[in-house]
């Protein structure tokens, strides 16, 4: 049996330090950058410390085509958006997933449009 090079990217949706998931198939993202001085439903907004953990670690989903800033009402669509319009930014892998603490989210790049998302 012939063995394909497959590439995959997973990308994880994080919106304040927590588990880093490692590996190169794994993409840190930031979702909501752009809202990094707005207030959370949660209260304060990351301290000092917290915004230089997710600067080290992730991408931020405000770069390239995005929409960022509308993330208090789209939540991780904004990862999702900014995972469509910037895919080349991830290496145009042949599969692509999403990832986070209550949805998963895969599908071949050539369904990039019509993609599930599982949630739990």
């Amino acid at each position: 049996m012939k063995q394909e090079n497959i590439s995959l990217k997973i990308c994880v949706g994080y919106h304040k330090p927590s588990l880093l998931l490692e590996g190169e198939c794994f993409v840190p993202i930031w979702g909501g950058k752009a809202c990094i001085s707005a207030i959370s439903k949660d209260g304060a907004g990351l301290s000092e410390e917290e915004q230089q953990w997710m600067n080290e670690y992730c991408l931020g989903d405000d770069t390239g085509d995005n929409i960022s800033i509308k993330n208090r009402n789209y939540c991780e669509a904004t990862i999702l958006y900014w995972m469509w319009k910037n895919y080349d930014k991830l290496g145009n892998p042949d599969y692509i997933g999403f990832l986070q603490y209550r949805a998963q989210w895969c599908c071949k790049k050539e369904y990039i449009n019509t993609c599930l998302l599982y949630t739990s």
